[in-house]
């Protein structure tokens, strides 16, 4: 049994290409304005459903609106999320914002977390998938 569990554990290496993952915007916050933001940090969790729920807390770069997300897994099994450009031009604030994201149809495995914005890595985490389907 603890072997059929590590194998449902281990990322695929077939993948080709990155593969798109659809992303949910689940809300966010805009904290108080501070002189220092804290650099971002990342808390991911998984269900069995392949589901991913991701809060990242004192993101930088955004104030509104609230920022959207492309999300893919490349084929190290790292799950990559690029906050595209914001719509308007939006100056750098110094809010601490929170953001709350559910990734679907994660592939089953360990993966590396990463939230990038423009060239830079914003946060970094991990969280491990496993996929199980009733019968």
């Amino acid at each position: 049994m603890r072997l059929a569990l590590l194998v449902l554990l281990v990322p695929s290496i077939a993948m080709a290409q990155p593969r798109a993952l659809e992303v949910r915007s689940l809300g966010g916050s805009c904290g108080e304005t501070t002189r220092d933001v804290p650099a971002a940090s990342l808390r991911a969790s998984a269900n069995m459903r392949g589901e991913v729920t991701i809060a990242i807390t004192s993101m930088r770069f955004y104030c509104a609106p609230a920022p959207r997300f492309d999300a893919s897994v490349r084929d190290d099994g790292t799950i990559v999320l690029v906050a595209r450009e914001p719509e308007a031009p939006v100056a750098r604030c110094t809010c601490a914002h929170d953001v709350r994201l559910r990734l679907r149809v994660v592939p089953p495995g360990i993966h590396r977390i990463e939230v990038r914005f423009r060239d830079e890595v914003l946060a970094t985490g991990e969280v491990g998938v496993a996929n199980v389907r009733r019968r």
